[in-house]
């Protein structure tokens, strides 16, 4: 049962029986929900998840989906391609920093925001690709929306795809200038630690050859010429 006085609890309990009973991702938490301006992107793509688990379901037992909005779908789509460019650009930039713990920072950061980006685009892309599908079903009507060539799911496809592969590239560009900048680090502290074990030796011959220089000048001094 709900209590309507406990609308966080509500929420808890629906998102867990949705994830352990039908293996609906939570994408979104009671918080995130229950606020004054929720996240649509979130929201429509949780609720797209509990329509496909429900495939079956009869139609009288269903509420009437909202009407597929074209313009929905050319937002999330720009939205989408805008990030996907952006992040294949970076992907794409090999001028590296030479300072070791920066670039090991950068290396951190990359995978901490891949960690935290990609799942949430996903959903994204999946919203995308059952917005498309939806719309071109319904292609055949005289007055239903046209998707735009270059705004078809499948190019943003391949550039998602391209961006798994070049971000792949780049976290192995990066892993293999941090080797190398760790490997130069290595043997500069090696050729250091020799440097202070000859210093004493070399401090020593200097030595020697000053009190060489200097009794070869006595010697030549005392020296009378005959």
């Amino acid at each position: 049962e709900c209590d309507p006085e406990r609308p966080l609890e509500n929420l808890e309990k629906a998102f867990s029986t949705a994830e352990e009973k039908l293996g609906i991702v939570r994408i979104v938490d009671p918080e995130d929900v229950c606020v004054e301006k929720p996240d649509e992107k979130a929201v429509m793509t949780y609720v797209s998840f509990l329509y496909r688990a429900f495939p079956d379901m009869p139609r009288s037992h269903r509420k009437k989906q909202p009407a597929v909005s074209l313009d929905d779908y050319n937002d999330l789509f720009t939205a989408t391609k805008e990030w996907v460019e952006a992040k294949r650009k970076e992907a794409s930039d090999r001028d590296f920093t030479n300072n070791r713990k920066d670039l090991k920072e950068k290396l951190e950061k990359f995978r901490k925001a891949r960690e935290q980006d990609i799942p949430v685009k996903q959903m994204d892309m999946e919203a995308l690709r059952e917005l498309f599908e939806k719309l071109q079903s319904r292609k055949k009507r005289p007055t239903s929306p046209t998707v735009a060539p270059e705004m078809h799911f499948s190019e943003l496809e391949k550039a998602w795809d391209s961006l798994q592969n070049e971000n792949e590239e780049y976290e192995e560009a990066m892993m293999k200038k941090l080797k190398e900048l760790e490997d130069l680090e290595a043997l500069a502290d090696k050729v250091r630690c020799e440097c202070g074990r000859l210093e004493p030796e070399a401090r020593a011959l200097g030595e020697k050859v000053g009190e060489f220089e200097r009794g070869s000048e006595s010697g030549g001094r005392s020296t009378s010429p005959e």
